[in-house]
């Protein structure tokens, strides 16, 4: 099942200027750097922890500030004896940042869908259209 793309109401944040914090943010952290390399497949937060070489508690942390962000997404993996479970795949193929005189725009490729230009608002964004 192909993921669907995030949009900034999936984010929960409803300033695009926030959703674009949000991600900087994310994106200046090590830890969350290393996350998002890693789950180019869909993985568990204990073998995220276990791959990057990262605390779980600290894993769990870092997971859920990137859930936050169209960076990373959360699903369910089905296990066949009902015990279900959580894991994680990075959303984003590849990310773009633009500057301009009113400020940063990021425009995100989706794995598995369109470059969604402007996803996270801004006035560069708004041009690509």
């Amino acid at each position: 099942m192909a993921s669907r793309p995030r949009s900034l109401a999936d984010t929960g944040a409803r300033d695009p200027d926030t959703a674009t914090q949000q991600v900087f943010d994310a994106l200046a952290d090590t830890d969350s750097r290393l996350i998002l390399g890693a789950t180019e497949t869909a993985m568990t937060a204990a073998e995220i922890a276990e791959a990057c070489s990262i605390p779980l508690s600290t894993t769990y942390r870092k997971i859920d500030r990137l859930v936050e962000t169209p960076l990373l997404e959360e699903r369910t993996r089905f296990d066949a004896d009902g015990d279900h479970c959580s894991e994680y795949v990075a959303s984003v193929e590849s990310l773009s940042i633009e500057f301009d005189t009113s400020g940063a725009a990021v425009e995100l490729e989706m794995n598995g869908a369109d470059s969604l230009a402007g996803l996270l608002g801004g006035p560069a964004a708004a041009s690509a259209d």
